[in-house]
């Protein structure tokens, strides 16, 4: 019974490995190089029964096999240069905030299920993408820029309207989750003599707390790293300013991919507003799925597609 649950196991891998390693414009691996069940089972074997289960115990041993088939699978994804480099920024997430939706399906859309997955994995078919394997132009179709898939979500000037509803929707989210202060939202601070715009000042008695908001694409962690400090550095002579009046002054940069990635350091900005342990969880994952959705209206809108369009495949 094992060996056969083994057997479909690396049936399984056969059929999906391709998938895995393909990249666009390539080509699978030539050839497969796929475990007998017999080598799974010896391999497994000494971690199965470390773990303290019993011999024969069937739920343990494909318990094991699941959870190293998932392993191997998440290993050779994270890998890839390309498809993988979404997967890389989602894992430094231990909430798992970007993801969760697939079980239950929180503020996700039916038109986003068939948008993020393949947006993840880079297979859009985008003028850039389309252009590895056939002889179409990879320059934009608004634009003289390539199109790819970061460039239609964060920086053609065509979408500009509909990338800043997307912001504008997670500072609505920030502000309502707001308890107590005065709260300024996309205002100069005019005493500063500064024509920086912050997206949120929330003042109360000497404490001031600035809080600017990102959608970057979701190339590595890095990407949402880099995109952090750039709102740090650029507020530092408003936070300056305040600290001169004799006031405490944080600048936060809260970072959403636009893919639905959870940038490790917005926790910062749930704990300044007392939020509840409870609803911290409820707000990670709702400001996540609303980066998605607004990443779904902008392609949609960036292809031409109306509202009764269910795929994108076929437009051009």
């Amino acid at each position: 019974m094992i060996v056969h649950k083994q057997l479909r196991l690396s049936l399984a891998y056969c059929l999906c490995q391709p998938l895995l390693d393909l990249h666009i414009g390539g080509s699978p691996r030539s050839t497969l190089r796929t475990r007998p069940a017999t080598s799974i089972l010896s391999r497994l074997k000494g971690k199965h029964f470390a773990s303290g289960a019993k011999k024969g115990d069937k739920k343990g041993i494909c318990k094991v096999c699941g959870s190293e088939r998932t392993n191997r699978f998440a290993s050779t994804l994270l890998a890839l240069p390309d498809q993988g480099k979404v997967g890389r920024a989602l894992t430094t997430d231990t909430f798992a905030n970007g993801s969760t939706w697939q079980y239950d399906g929180l503020n996700i859309r039916f038109r986003d299920w068939p948008f993020i997955h393949r947006a993840r994995l880079n297979c859009l078919p985008v003028n850039n993408v389309k252009s590895r394997w056939s002889n179409s132009c990879p320059k934009c179709r608004h634009c003289n820029s390539d199109e790819t898939l970061p460039h239609v979500l964060c920086h053609c000037l065509r979408n500009m309207p509909s990338i800043l509803r997307r912001h504008n929707t997670i500072v609505d989210r920030i502000v309502n989750a707001v308890q107590s202060g005065t709260i300024t939202t996309d205002q100069q601070v005019r005493a500063a003599n500064s024509r920086l715009r912050p997206d949120i000042i929330v003042e109360e008695y000497n404490k001031v707390l600035i809080i600017d908001v990102c959608c970057p694409f979701d190339n590595n962690a890095e990407a949402l790293r880099d995109a952090e400090q750039r709102k740090l550095n650029k507020y530092e002579g408003v936070k300056q300013f305040f600290v001169g009046q004799g006031k405490q002054c944080e600048v936060f940069g809260f970072v959403i991919g636009a893919l639905g990635s959870w940038h490790p350091t917005n926790e910062n900005v749930l704990r300044q507003l007392g939020m509840s342990k409870r609803y911290r969880s409820l707000f990670r994952k709702l400001c996540c799925t609303d980066a998605i959705q607004g990443s779904t209206n902008i392609y949609r809108e960036h292809l031409g597609m109306t509202e009764g369009s269910v795929d994108a495949d076929n437009s051009e």
